[in-house]
């Protein structure tokens, strides 16, 4: 079994030499039901999409939203 490297900041560093530079993203879970799940996974199928990305997308565009109506502030 091949041990894992842990990072000062939690990140999983998965090759030898990797380092918290080589992160470029975050990881989040959620809980969803089912057929929340199954169709966020045929939606990311129709604009051939990983189901990860299409999930960021729809969060990037709320974020984007919320900015614009002034709910940084």
């Amino acid at each position: 079994m091949r041990s894992v490297k842990i990072s000062a900041k939690g990140y999983i560093l998965r090759r030898e030499n990797m380092t918290e530079d080589d992160v470029r993203t975050e990881k989040i879970n959620f809980t969803c039901e089912t057929e929340t799940k199954q169709y966020l996974r045929l939606w990311a199928a129709k604009e051939g999409r990983t189901l990860s990305n299409l999930v960021e997308r729809i969060i990037l565009d709320a974020i984007e939203r919320d900015k614009q109506s002034g709910g940084d502030k």
